[in-house]
């Protein structure tokens, strides 16, 4: 478990932006892992206006076998929140069914518990889910896009199980409010997957298993929390 030795530096604040720095060690094997530690777009526990938006780690403690790959005995990792712009967020959601071809291998009659072996549709649950931010700033949103696109949630994302969203990407458009506010609205896109993006019906087994390609997954996956505004 990671031990928090800088607990949040006062609150700086610009004429731009705030922002804050908190720092925690633990042992080196447990640097990307341990739960204790922020991920980038997390929130601050204590001041919801702000999020992690960098994460550094520091080797401490150089191990001799250092020079084969065991790295060092802990890591210091040192977070930096910063305020985010953004005006409001708004979701959309529209749910559909989607048929998929069962070829019947592995179902059985339950008269007789006969193989079915029959060609037929399963009509399984589809959700089209749109998250709009409205910016005052488009301050990193591109890099976030390209990085971010095509890959699925590595983690429960607005009560989505990880592994089932899919980022299909966003639109952006300049709007003008009644007062004269000028902000962008930025439309994310995602398509949800009952089962996860990395899993496909085995009909002979009756049930998803998960899928790779060359020992990796077929999509990748990010934190979506990473994505400005949202």
């Amino acid at each position: 478990m990671a031990t928090e030795i800088l607990p949040s530096r006062p609150v700086i604040e610009t004429y731009k932006n705030k922002s804050t720095t908190r720092i925690w060690t633990t042992t080196w094997a447990d640097r990307e892992t341990d739960p204790d530690l922020p991920d980038i777009g997390d929130l601050h526990p204590d001041y919801t206006d702000l999020r992690c938006g960098r994460k550094e780690t520091e080797g401490i403690g150089q191990t001799a076998s250092v020079a084969v790959g065991a790295g060092y005995a802990k890591a210091r990792i040192t977070a930096e929140y910063t305020s985010y712009d953004w005006v409001s967020v708004e979701e959309r959601f529209e749910f559909s069914a989607q048929a998929q071809q069962i070829d019947g291998i592995g179902f059985h009659w339950e008269s007789d518990d006969d193989p079915c072996g029959k060609t037929w549709s399963m009509v399984f649950p589809f959700c089209a889910y749109v998250r709009e931010a409205r910016l005052s700033t488009l301050s990193n949103v591109r890099t976030a896009l390209i990085a971010s696109v095509g890959k699925i949630n590595s983690k429960v994302y607005q009560d989505f199980p990880k592994g089932t969203l899919l980022f299909n990407g966003a639109s952006v458009v300049r709007e003008e409010s009644a007062t004269g506010a000028k902000y962008w609205k930025v439309s994310y896109k995602f398509t949800y997957n009952r089962a996860g993006w990395n899993y496909v019906l085995r009909s002979e087994l009756t049930y998803d298993v998960p899928v790779t390609s060359g020992g990796s997954h077929l999509y990748q996956e990010t934190n979506f929390n990473s994505l400005p505004g949202i």
